[in-house]
């Protein structure tokens, strides 16, 4: 698990958000603090769909929203003139993106991107289905994070 803290918070947010650079990642949950707080589960409610859009939305179990699916709600509840309190988002890596870094005790990629008193953080963490030991995958996705947001021009700062 590494931490980095992005300097500059507006360029970052602008591409995040507004842009399709992280699309290819799913969302898992995301919480947003402002006036109030909200909440938003990643988790696509099968019920809701019929068989066919299940099947176009994909086989990951459980289904998460993709990112480039959501981010027009999150732009609407951010907009405006004043900065959220805090925020988190918690994406997941989409495992065909990433086919390099397969292993079958992992369970998720994840990135959690967080925002509080000022300051705009990248933290990556590996999510295991059992005990192991050996930290290989968790060093090859902190890098693999690394060199994404080093790709996209972004001010990292390794905490």
């Amino acid at each position: 698990m590494k931490a980095y803290q992005i300097k500059d918070i507006k360029n970052f947010m602008n591409i995040f958000l507004n842009s399709e650079t992280f699309d290819h990642f799913y969302l898992e949950k995301a919480t947003i603090v402002m006036g109030i707080s909200y909440f938003l589960d990643g988790r696509i409610i099968e019920d809701f769909y019929q068989a066919e859009e299940l099947e176009l939305l994909g086989n990951q179990k459980p289904l998460f929203t993709r990112w480039r699916d959501t981010r027009t709600n999150c732009i609407q509840l951010i907009k405006g003139k004043k900065t959220p309190v805090a925020f988190q988002f918690t994406l997941l890596a989409d495992p065909e993106n990433f086919s390099n870094l397969s292993d079958p005790m992992i369970q998720a990629y994840v990135v959690n991107i967080k925002f509080e008193q000022g300051v705009l953080k990248c933290v990556t963490a590996v999510s295991y289905s059992g005990f192991t030991l050996d930290k290989t995958a968790e060093q090859e996705w902190d890098l693999t994070v690394y060199k994404f947001l080093s790709s996209c021009q972004f001010q990292v700062e390794e905490l």
